[in-house]
């Protein structure tokens, strides 16, 4: 068997591992953090998640009333556009956060049928390529996280204790699930801290914090 074809095989087995799909989810949010370069090489493979994540933190803000600002960058060297969006408390921050997983959950699920149902070989390896990318740059990202913490820091501080315990939440969870498990209940903890934050009220005037969305 050549390398073309065991590449191929490759896409098209991996497409429908979920298992396999939440360790390189995993592994890609934990690269996204220690290394900007490789991370970015990940976004431009898998392109297509990677747009559908920018693309729903805007569309969201934009239905919860929050207006996305472009600004450029120019340097001797190259220009850079960003887009920054305005958030005032730790609930539509999380909003924010995990509303990447209602897109993208749905598109994967798209592309695995367009896999399974496509007449053509060359059909079948871009839709797997497709779901794959989906799942793995379009689900949320560590970044996604950041607009929860930052939003704690600037407005509730002492909620960085219970942050710490997503850790401790963590180990524990370990020792009874799986990795992939693991995770989502570790996610689901720091989630429901802040979420129990923004149902207690909030202050006269909040801090605005500015995420930059690269």
């Amino acid at each position: 068997m050549d390398l073309e074809s065991i590449i191929i095989l490759t896409l098209l087995d991996l497409s429908e591992a979920i298992q396999y799909l939440l360790l390189i989810w995993i592994l890609y949010m934990f690269i996204d953090y220690v290394w900007g370069g490789l991370a970015n090489a990940f976004r431009i493979i898998f392109f297509p998640g990677a747009l559908l994540n920018k693309a729903t933190h805007v569309l969201v803000a934009k239905i919860f009333g929050i207006e996305a600002r472009v600004y450029a960058k120019e340097s001797l060297s190259r220009g850079k556009a960003s887009i920054y969006l305005r958030i005032r408390e730790p609930f539509m921050a999380t909003v924010l956060a995990i509303s990447p997983a209602f897109t993208a959950i749905p598109f994967y699920l798209l592309a695995r049928h367009l896999m399974v149902y496509s007449g053509t070989l060359l059909a079948k390896v871009v839709s797997a390529w497709l779901a794959i990318s989906i799942f793995v740059t379009g689900l949320p990202n560590f970044g996604d996280l950041g607009y929860v913490v930052s939003s704690v820091i600037a407005n509730k501080p002492h909620l960085q204790l219970f942050l710490v315990w997503s850790i401790v939440i963590f180990i524990l969870a370990l020792n009874v699930f799986d990795m992939g498990l693991a995770v989502i209940v570790t996610l689901s903890y720091v989630f429901l801290i802040i979420l129990a934050n923004a149902s207690f009220g909030k202050r006269d005037e909040e801090l605005p914090i500015i995420i930059n969305e690269d």
